[in-house]
């Protein structure tokens, strides 16, 4: 059996943040800038819809696998697979884990964090990011509406 659900999921992929702040050389007189990654957690939330796969039983705790999506709240768009359980009969709350997939900014390759090593950049507001594609975990729970089928005689 395939359903449809919605709901919210924590995913552990973030976009890294950096700051830079100013260094002036003793003897030159010239500034350049430490980068630095700005502490923006471990976790991100987001909201999205399943495709949950089970088997048909009357039961009201059932294994599920699942595909779906996820918009997060920093507008990034992911990709889930994976598996849960499901809770109820005709109206159903299903709790989901598994992997996800998508493209995270991260600083670039040339470029490390630090107080070891100055750069000089053109905008001291706009640190050099790309955009990389990353996998990673997630969590969430969904609801699950009863089907719309009548059973008419």
């Amino acid at each position: 059996k395939i359903d449809f659900s919605a709901g919210a999921f924590i995913t552990s992929l973030i976009n890294k943040s950096y700051s830079a702040t100013a260094v002036t050389n003793s003897t030159t007189g010239a500034t350049a800038y430490n980068i630095i990654e700005d502490n923006t957690g471990n976790y991100n939330l987001g909201f999205g819809p399943m495709a949950n796969i089970t088997f048909r039983t009357g039961g009201w705790f059932k294994p599920v696998l699942n595909v779906g999506t996820l918009l997060t709240s920093e507008t990034d768009f992911q990709i889930l697979v994976g598996g849960g359980l499901i809770i109820g009969k005709l109206e159903r709350f299903i709790f989901h884990t598994g992997l996800t997939m998508g493209t995270v900014a991260e600083l670039k390759n040339t470029y490390s964090t630090g107080t070891d090593t100055s750069y000089t950049l053109n905008d001291p507001n706009e640190v050099p990011t790309v955009d990389r594609f990353k996998t990673g975990y997630f969590f969430g729970v969904t609801y699950n509406f009863k089907s719309t089928k009548n059973n008419q005689n």
